[in-house]
């Protein structure tokens, strides 16, 4: 029992967990699984972050859903008043964006040097692919 718990502690110790608060419940998830799935899903969530700093529609809608799906987040019920806020989703995605960005500091440093491009007013610097010159 004690060394599931230290292999636990370690790996939210050295940021391969990302920790949050899914409107139910507070959430530790693989954070190269959360990665994965924010690249290949339908929505190409990237591309949307400018739309929905400007609260573009259809696209703001489109990226909180899919965020929303991701993240397994619940949304706000006025029934009930539990749940996330639109204002909330939104933040734990910024949240995973700049939880990832210290991680690849941490990590993989000259990550860096090759992934500069910044997404909108976020911080996340995403992959771009080689051209010929």
């Amino acid at each position: 029992m004690f060394l599931r718990w230290y292999r636990r502690w370690r790996l939210k110790r050295s940021g391969a967990l990302f920790r949050y608060y899914n409107g139910r419940r507070i959430v530790w998830a693989d954070v190269l699984t959360l990665y994965r799935k924010i690249i290949h899903h339908e929505a190409d969530i990237v591309s949307l972050l400018p739309a929905v700093d400007n609260q573009q529609e259809p696209e703001t809608t489109q990226f909180l859903e899919a965020v929303t799906e991701i993240f397994g987040l619940t949304r706000y019920d006025e029934n009930s008043g539990k749940g996330l806020t639109e204002w909330e989703i939104i933040a734990v995605f910024m949240r995973f964006l700049e939880h990832l960005n210290e991680l690849k500091k941490k990590v993989l440093p000259g990550l860096e040097q090759h992934a500069s491009t910044v997404i909108g007013s976020g911080s996340c610097p995403v992959p771009q692919e080689k051209t010929q010159a």
